[in-house]
């Protein structure tokens, strides 16, 4: 933005010297110029409050300012050979690798385990005693007793009973419920990391280097005064837009891949490697 700012403004002055440049061009200069001074000045603003956010949410008020208005930016790798077609192998290895998985499986166990434990309370209370003998008393005065409570209503046993198995099967549908939603959001992700890819490789392989190349034509016409200044700008524009667009479906890719490999429980990319060298 502050490069596109001092090339409209060097142009402007050029132009204005050599007494080249149409009154309506020099406006049309002046104009862009204080629209693009408002942009970098709201865009500053934006970077300030993402730059606190962040210091937030690692919990560190001291934490450095990233710079990544010089950072070139690659598009992550994608390795989708540990993510299979087939429903049955992708099910039983969600069931071993996914962690959302792996909590319903235990809580299912824990569920089990109280459903078995509250039977239990259908079964009568043994009591071992033993009663030492007392100074003065005979030496066979130890006292051996056992004693069996058997409960005479069952209601409370019976609804507690109930209850355990009710919350056992509850569990039991609420893993089905979250391995079902989890296969479709795996193959859900899957696919628009997919189109992703083939997304951002039309940009880096056609979209920017066309409107590269006819930011830079334009820019030598306006030079040579073949074309006029609202031609340029256009030009300018639309460089602009694709580059955002670029950044933008980036984002939304490295997003939809942390979400997949999130649901799956491990890396299908590079993204841990980039971060290290990041850092």
């Amino acid at each position: 933005m502050e490069a596109v700012k001092e090339l409209l403004f060097a142009y402007k002055e050029k132009k204005y010297v050599a007494g080249k440049s149409p009154q309506g061009d020099s406006m049309k200069a002046h104009f862009e110029l204080t629209q693009l001074e408002l942009e970098v000045l709201t865009l500053h603003q934006q970077e300030e409050a993402l730059q606190e956010n962040l210091k937030a949410l690692v919990n560190d008020m001291e934490f450095e300012n990233l710079e990544l208005s010089h950072l070139l930016l690659s598009t992550p790798k994608f390795n989708n050979n540990h993510i299979t077609d087939s429903l049955p192998q992708l099910q039983a290895f969600l069931q071993n690798q996914s962690p959302n998985i792996k909590f319903q499986a235990q809580a299912l166990k824990e569920a089990e385990y109280k459903s078995s434990l509250a039977k239990w309370a259908y079964a009568p209370d043994f009591q071992l005693q033993y009663q030492q003998s007392i100074s003065g008393e005979p030496s066979d005065s130890n006292i051996y007793s056992i004693a069996m409570s058997i409960p005479l209503w069952f209601w409370k046993e019976k609804a507690e009973a109930s209850a355990a198995n009710s919350k056992m099967l509850a569990q039991e549908y609420r893993l089905k419920d979250t391995l079902q939603k989890s296969i479709a959001k795996v193959k859900e992700l899957k696919g628009k990391v997919e189109t992703g890819i083939k997304t951002l490789n039309i940009y880096e392989t056609s979209l920017i280097p066309q409107a590269q190349s006819a930011y830079n034509s334009t820019r030598s016409s306006y030079t040579a005064n073949k074309t006029s200044f609202l031609d340029l700008l256009d030009s300018e524009r639309s460089l602009y837009r694709v580059r955002i667009g670029f950044y933008q479906a980036l984002k939304q890719y490295v997003n939809q891949l942390s979400q997949l490999e999130s649901e799956l429980g491990f890396s299908v990319s590079n993204l841990e490697i980039k971060n290290k060298e990041t850092k």
